[in-house]
């Protein structure tokens, strides 16, 4: 029978699961919606001029008033507008406002269903990948006990198991925070201007006119970029202008790749000193489980194929790709490892307090 203490360890990691999962939502919602949804609201304003959806005398207006205003409010609106001499200019004007403003609002909910698709896919899949990974390496449990019982030296054996220990317990405290200071650290390179053009005048039309509803956004599905298609909308420049909005997640991506290489438990424990836990450790005993028991190769390979699955649904995004595809593996293999990892240990009383 499992021990109580395994079972509240067990729960303390579950827990850690669900508030990484959590975060990155928290971050989709708090950070990812609105910058995307101010991204798309700039590129049209910046690029009003050319849009042929408004007449010549619109364009001018509103180009002309963003010359003096950075945002649409009712004070500046009527400040600008009692200013104009020509009643005829001053119905113009008022009237592409009316445009302006009913387009603002269709580019925020067509942003945040897009976004609502892609926190479905990061919820479904990433709990698909984690659970996979966790069961075929919980299958492999046996082997692992079997050559951390044969492994000759003990004493850095045990030095190894403290350190992953200590890892595990800070990790546990910091699951739902871990990553704020090292994205600022990375997001402050990040150029925030996106200068081609979005909106043509057949999208805006559609955004301006048409119901939302008609206007597909599950872009995990492959008829939504068909059916924009059909429509004219200019997926491949949508795409990239969310794609650009990941480019702080890209950073981080990157940069966590250089720490990792291919070491992992060397990777995750420089990675962790350098986000404030424990001090790390060069791993020799452990890492060779990764010889041993050929098929914990395997499970890279198997997340691989659900990573692939998943984002092969999302087309555009291109080269990141494989950068989500690499951290993938790391994050779902180390989290899984060093529960296993947690567990044996404390059966065989590798652990500090068993």
């Amino acid at each position: 029978m499992k021990s109580i203490h395994y079972i509240n360890q067990h729960r303390q990691f579950n827990k850690l699961i669900r508030e990484s999962f959590s975060k990155v939502i928290r971050d989709i919602n708090k950070e990812a919606i609105p910058n995307t949804i101010s991204l798309f609201q700039e590129n049209f304003i910046s690029n009003i001029s050319t849009n042929e959806y408004f007449t010549l005398e619109e364009r001018q207006g509103i180009a002309l008033y963003f010359q003096y205003n950075n945002t649409l409010n009712e004070s500046s609106i009527i400040e600008f507008h009692s200013g104009l001499l020509n009643e005829g200019l001053k119905d113009i004007f008022l009237k592409a406002v009316d445009k302006v403003k009913n387009i603002f609002g269709n580019i925020k909910n067509f942003v945040v269903k897009i976004w609502a698709s892609i926190k479905k896919l990061v919820l479904e899949w990433g709990r698909k990948a984690y659970n996979a990974v966790k069961g075929k390496v919980s299958s492999l449990k046996p082997k692992i006990e079997n050559f951390l019982k044969n492994a000759k030296d003990k004493a850095a054996l045990i030095k190894e198991f403290y350190h992953i220990e200590d890892v595990y317990q800070w990790l546990k405290t910091k699951a739902s925070t871990l990553w704020d200071g090292y994205i600022e650290k990375v997001t402050g390179t990040i150029d925030n201007s996106l200068k081609e053009n979005i909106f043509n005048k057949e999208f805006t039309s559609i955004l301006s006119e048409a119901e939302t509803a008609q206007i597909p956004t599950d872009i995990t599905n492959p008829e939504t970029v068909k059916s924009w298609e059909k429509m004219n909308i200019p997926w491949k420049t949508i795409f990239k202008a969310i794609t650009f909005v990941f480019n702080p997640i890209k950073a981080l991506a990157l940069s966590l790749l250089k720490l990792v290489g291919d070491k992992i438990f060397d990777g995750i424990s420089k990675l962790v000193e350098k986000l404030g836990g424990p001090k790390s450790i060069n791993y020799v005993i452990i890492p060779a489980i990764f010889t041993e028991v050929a098929e914990l190769s395997g499970v890279f390979h198997g997340a691989d194929e659900l990573l692939k699955e998943a984002l092969g649904l999302i087309p555009g995004i291109g080269d990141f790709i494989e950068v989500i595809l690499h951290v993938g593996h790391y994050l779902f293999v180390s989290l899984a490892v060093y529960e296993i990892l947690h567990e044996v240990g404390a059966g065989l009383g590798l652990i500090k307090g068993h």
